[in-house]
């Protein structure tokens, strides 16, 4: 791979029948489960509580696939981290014989260039190997939306990338959570995006029927208190439907997102970045869970009403 400067020589492909097989065959595995993931229905499984406990192959599936939190994908990522650290843990801190009995199970669901003898001696090879001696890292980038609203973008933030390739090529191994994997939209392309939005500021829609939409808005960011019972409090009074007013998972949001359910919901987006002055508008495209027609993250970049 060019891209991280690593030559891959073999490849493993598992679907989502076979992970769940995997994972059942393994008898369960064990997972701090970070958040709650309740009532995701693209997920396609069971809920999940917060808290240690044995995933089975239906409930680890749902984990990795779900992205019903309020930092969607990014969240995801670090629960699939997550489970693979875990998985890899179990494994290998079994003994030879069963770690050839697990491999040559999972082998049975997977599709891979290496043969059986291989892969086993690979697993050997790794017995004993000590959680803190497993690393995961996601790519340093910034994801935006295209000014047409059609395309969702994430650019490698390559000085970042760098520094972290070379940090691992010299043994050294920093720590990355989910914070430092949220970025800000570089001014070149939020320029493009926001010029129409631009033109709202001061200016509400006079047009929208707003007790017609129903808002959620939470606190994005940690060092600013009642911020969002502020602006709820704010777009009360303008007439909008205020569902719930909280917190985001994660407080590592430094600029404000207004974000619309559906296509008829964007007036209504338009509408509440120009009262409240700032922000940027997205659409849901179901990587956001909320109720409601739109969901405002009230972020760093907060002024006071």
């Amino acid at each position: 791979s060019k891209f991280a400067g690593v030559d891959i020589a073999s490849f493993a492909q598992i679907d989502f029948s076979g992970f769940k097989e995997v994972v059942d065959a393994l008898g369960g595995v064990e997972v701090d489960v970070p958040v709650d993931i309740i009532g995701d229905i693209m997920a396609e499984g069971p809920d999940i509580y917060a808290g240690n406990q044995v995933l089975n192959g239906e409930q680890a599936l749902v984990f990795c696939r779900s992205r019903a939190f309020d930092i969607g994908d990014y969240q995801r990522q670090a629960n699939q981290r997550t489970f693979l650290q875990a998985l890899a843990k179990q494994v290998l801190a079994s003994d030879p014989i069963t770690i050839a009995s697990t491999v040559t199970k999972a082998t049975e669901m997977v599709t891979t260039n290496m043969d059986l003898n291989e892969i086993i001696a690979v697993a050997s090879s790794m017995q004993g190997l000590k959680e803190k001696d497993i690393h995961t890292y996601s790519v340093p980038s910034v994801g935006g939306i295209s000014p047409d609203d059609e395309l969702w973008y994430e650019l490698t933030i390559e000085s970042e990338w760098q520094a972290l390739i070379k940090a691992i090529d010299a043994g050294e191994y920093p720590e990355q959570d989910i914070g430092e994997l949220i970025g800000e939209v570089p001014d070149s392309y939020k320029a493009d995006s926001q010029k129409a939005d631009d033109k709202l500021q001061g200016q509400p829609a006079s047009n929208i029927k707003t007790a017609e939409f129903k808002l959620a808005v939470r606190n994005g960011y940690g060092e600013i208190e009642g911020a969002a019972g502020a602006v709820a409090g704010m777009l009360e009074s303008a007439g909008y439907v205020i569902g719930e007013i909280g917190n985001t998972n994660a407080a590592v949001y430094t600029e404000t997102l207004v974000i619309y359910a559906e296509d008829g919901d964007k007036a209504a987006a338009e509408d509440i970045k120009a009262r409240i002055g700032y922000g940027r508008i997205i659409p849901s495209l179901e990587r956001y869970s909320f109720e409601g027609n739109v969901l405002v993250i009230v972020g760093g970049d907060y002024q006071p009403l």
